[in-house]
């Protein structure tokens, strides 16, 4: 991350409307494996950039921001928040913290951490800076879903304030940062700010914003060239960092993560496309790049479960044995057995009815019976495979094998992690070779780099 170089930035605005996008991919080279080829959550160090009183202050210090694996990273607000919450809770493992954004239809334009220490409630942003307290919050309030959507709208609040054409008055200003109706000077008037002048580069995708408030003069350019060296890094290698940073487990935990070729269609309908850093993050997958910002594609969910889809090619059984799993954990006195042969699918009960679920086919349910007649239909397996069979004939409702950039290694990943959340048995060895195994049902099984489930040896 050192000696970077820059080059012109475009504006977010130009580039906001959603494109077309495909389900192709253009993975880089795997990384090397461990010794082991096992994936190890090893700690590691971060050093975090420190919040300087003025903005002089912070342009000095912009030469060495990269010296530490905690970037001020273009149009990547939520890849520092995730860096930044992973630092903040291997030293704090006491403590909570979780991620909130804000987002103009899919785009992404801010991400702040929100975390716990010593009793009280503070937010961590670029924007905000690495200490802003949430006053009348406390820790708890962090496991209450009606508290946390209050502090996302103070956040909001405050970002508004800060935008153009915005009622800078004292009275919102203060709300946005205590609810209880406490005072906060720092947010009344005066002039811009770091953080004021960095909600408006993220709004506007245009950072050159920054740059500009150095001024004019001798002294004034080289606070501009700290500012472009900072946010103006070229888009290959941002990419290529972030990309090892996002994929390392020491970093940031086990994340699916890809380095990936978007394609979409322009408007004439010529294809078209960009490399771009994807993740997945609680219920979403992200799309990054640093000249289009960050866009939110949310994961397809289990119209019986609630849950997110696994989407891994060829994941049928995985998405059987997940299913199964997950529902009789909400449901403990329902019933779900996994049918023979493919396409792969599940008899489930549910308040007197019998349903059929499976990736290939919509999910079926019977007419309310009695108990003993739900227990005579579970008790003919045949027949429950012929109607999987004549509804998948009949009503395929396939999902996608893939999400924008999906990689086999990131599907992996994600499958991992949702079968570990499970408490599903599971390993996955990473590398050049990846493979993800788990025990299930009395047996076990491999899914390999080519994404075919295979029983495993001796399983």
């Amino acid at each position: 991350m050192h000696g970077l170089r820059f080059a012109p930035c475009r504006g977010l605005a130009a580039l906001i409307a959603a494109p077309v996008l495909a389900w192709a991919q253009n993975p880089p080279a795997p990384a090397p494996a461990p010794a082991d080829g096992v994936v190890h959550l090893a700690p590691y160090e971060v050093i975090e950039p420190k919040a300087p009183e003025t903005l002089h202050q912070k342009l000095q210090a912009l030469d060495h921001v990269f010296d530490g694996p905690f970037p001020e990273l273009r149009s990547g607000p939520l890849i520092e928040a995730i860096l930044w919450r992973h630092k903040y809770l291997a030293e704090h493992p006491g403590d909570h913290a979780l991620i909130l954004t804000t987002q103009t239809g899919i785009q992404v334009k801010s991400a702040t951490t929100i975390y716990s220490e010593n009793g009280r409630v503070y937010g961590s942003s670029n924007a905000m800076g690495p200490h802003r307290l949430f006053k009348g919050i406390v820790p708890a309030d962090l496991e209450n879903p009606k508290k946390v959507e209050l502090i996302r709208s103070l956040i909001q609040r405050e970002r508004d304030a800060y935008l153009p054409g915005a009622q800078d008055t004292r009275a919102d200003l203060a709300y946005a940062a205590d609810p209880t109706g406490g005072d906060n000077a720092d947010l009344a008037g005066g002039p811009p700010t770091l953080g004021k002048l960095l909600i408006l580069a993220e709004e506007t995708g245009d950072y050159s914003v920054l740059a500009r408030q150095a001024g004019s003069g001798a002294k004034s350019q080289s606070l501009q060239m700290a500012m472009v060296q900072t946010y103006l890094q070229p888009q290959a290698e941002v990419l290529d960092w972030t990309y090892r940073a996002m994929h390392d487990p020491a970093r940031v935990g086990l994340i699916p993560v890809a380095l990936a070729r978007i394609e979409f269609k322009k408007p004439d309908g010529k294809p078209d496309g960009y490399q771009a850093v994807v993740f997945d993050w609680d219920g979403n997958h992200y799309i990054y790049n640093p000249d289009r910002g960050t866009q939110a594609v949310p994961l397809p969910r289990n119209p019986v479960t609630g849950l997110p889809y696994l989407v891994a090619r060829g994941g049928g059984m995985l998405e059987c044995a997940y299913f199964c799993v997950t529902y009789l954990a909400a449901h403990p006195g329902e019933k779900a057995v996994l049918l023979p042969g493919t396409p792969a699918a599940v008899a489930f009960t549910e308040k007197g009815s019998v349903g059929i679920f499976g990736l290939a086919l919509g999910p079926f349910r019977s007419k309310p019976m009695d108990g003993a007649g739900v227990a005579r239909v579970l008790a003919s397996p045949a027949s429950l495979v012929r109607l999987r069979d004549r509804l998948a004939a009949q009503t395929r409702q396939p999902l996608p094998a893939d999400m924008p950039g999906d990689t086999a290694d990131l599907q992996m990943r994600r499958a991992f992690l949702a079968l570990q959340a499970a408490g599903i048995s599971s390993h996955l060895v990473s590398g050049a070779e990846p493979k993800l195994t788990f025990t299930w049902a009395g047996g076990s099984f491999v899914y390999g780099p080519d994404q075919v489930l295979r029983p495993a040896s001796g399983g």
